[in-house]
């Protein structure tokens, strides 16, 4: 489902249309497509669009883009950070083996639009939902359901992503990811509390609360 948003699409294409214009000076005739909002990323407000330009020599030029904004309105995820996203995407895809999509532009004070985002390059393929797959772009075709085989195939795939992305050398310029605590393990656990206590807004959570209480005590050094 998209995410809910209390800027117009009107408003949102025309702002975003002259900024691409400012980015790109050396082109003209600088075009946004319809943004179209994404199935499923709603830790993100997701659009797919499209850009053209004109190039000095005449030919025309363009790319295919989704535009990833700060949820300001529909939070999943405490204190989310678009420009951190952009930034460790950007690093991971020059440095690292981890397939992601290629950055493309970035506005990272929020003056804009009224929140910070970025473009990426689209990449096709469906979103892995609970019960079935799903175009990520609506204006798609409906997929056809998954059989053993592609799920077998989908899991070792991830499985092999997960494993690429362990490999990957965190002195080689992410330095700037930081983690709240001395080990990794400490900031994962810190960063889950984090979420925690910003979700459960006090309330009992029950299993939860005891899972959450469990590892804790049983920390491993």
């Amino acid at each position: 489902m998209p995410v809910p948003s209390e800027r117009t699409q009107a408003e949102l294409h025309a702002q975003v249309e002259s900024w691409l214009a400012e980015q790109l000076p050396h082109v003209t005739e600088v075009t946004l497509s319809e943004m179209r909002p994404t199935n499923g990323g709603l830790s993100s407000e997701m659009y797919f669009c499209g850009v053209t330009w004109t190039e000095p020599d005449g030919k025309t030029g363009g790319k295919k883009l989704v535009m990833r904004v700060r949820p300001d309105f529909h939070q999943v995820i405490p204190d989310p950070d678009a420009i951190f996203q952009y930034n460790l995407m950007k690093r991971l895809g020059e440095r690292s083996a981890v397939p992601v999509p290629a950055m493309w532009l970035a506005e990272p004070e929020g003056s804009v639009i009224g929140s910070p985002f970025f473009f990426m390059e689209q990449c096709d393929g469906t979103v892995l939902m609970p019960a079935h797959p799903s175009p990520a772009d609506p204006a798609d075709a409906e997929v056809q359901p998954w059989d053993a085989a592609t799920l077998s195939k989908i899991y070792d795939n991830a499985l092999e992503v997960l494993a690429t992305l362990h490999k990957v050398d965190v002195g080689d310029g992410f330095d700037f990811v930081g983690w709240p605590g001395e080990t990794a393990l400490d900031g994962t656990l810190a960063q889950t509390e984090r979420w925690y206590d910003w979700a459960g807004h006090g309330r009992a959570l029950g299993v939860i609360d005891v899972a959450r209480q469990w590892v804790f005590d049983h920390k491993p050094a």
